[in-house]
Formats: structure tokens, C-alpha cells, sequence
């Protein structure tokens, strides 16, 4: 059993030694942040972005809903480009170091823009908005 924890230790030395990168909190901050645009994404309604919502009387209702939603966006696309380049950066130009981090980074902040767009996409005004 001695030689077996040995060679599990030696293995486990190689992969530590191999990964250079230690994941900190910097690396957790566009999903993070992709959560928060999630929300702001999903935040406006779509009567609000017809005109047709509380406060339809002022023409700026629209403008403003739709900028929103807009800058939102723009903040989840954002937060990809930013896992992206922080995966390129940490892990993909290290040569022989484990990808994985980089792309687990990556598929969060896609995943959760593809929630945000699903949830977003998914709900109509009948669903919701008929009280």
C-alpha cells in the first residue's frame, strides 16, 4: 500500500507542479458579473420595451428600456470575451498546463448568457403580465 500512496502522491506532485495557475478570485469575476447582467437582462418587461408599460405616457419609457437592456447585453458579452482572454491568457499559451480552468471559465459565462437569453426569449407578455 506504501508504494501505491507513493505513486499517487508522485502523480499528484506532477499535476500540482504542472498547474502553474492557481484560480482566484479575479478569475470568478465574469461570471459574477454575467449573473448580474443576467438579471438586468430580465429585468425589463416587454411591455416596457413595446411602450406599452406602467408609465407609457412618457416617450423616453421605451428609449430607456431598451438602452437598458442593451448596455446589459453588452455587459454579458463582455463577461465572455473576458473569460475567454483570461483563459487565453492563464492557461492556453502555457504550454503543457491543464486547459481545463480556462475552459470550465469560458462555459459559465456562455452558459449563463444562454440561460439569460433563454429566459428572456422564453417568457412572453401573455405569460406573465395579465393581471
Amino acid at each position: 500500500t506504501q508504494s501505491r500512496s507513493s505513486a499517487a502522491s508522485d502523480v499528484y506532485k506532477r499535476q500540482v507542479e504542472k498547474d502553474e495557475v492557481s484560480i482566484t478570485f479575479w478569475h470568478w469575476v465574469p461570471g459574477i458579473i454575467a449573473t448580474i447582467a443576467l438579471f438586468m437582462i430580465n429585468a425589463v418587461s416587454w411591455t416596457d420595451l413595446q411602450g406599452f408599460g406602467f408609465g407609457s405616457l412618457d416617450d423616453d419609457v421605451q428609449k430607456r428600456a431598451r438602452l437598458w437592456l442593451f448596455f446589459s447585453f453588452a455587459i454579458a458579452f463582455g463577461c465572455v470575451t473576458a473569460s475567454i482572454w483570461i483563459a487565453i491568457v492563464h492557461w492556453f499559451q502555457i504550454e503543457g498546463s491543464n486547459s481545463w480552468p480556462g475552459i470550465a471559465i469560458i462555459l459559465q459565462t456562455l452558459l449563463i448568457l444562454g440561460s439569460a437569453v433563454f429566459y428572456r426569449f422564453s417568457r412572453w407578455p401573455t405569460d406573465y403580465e395579465t393581471y
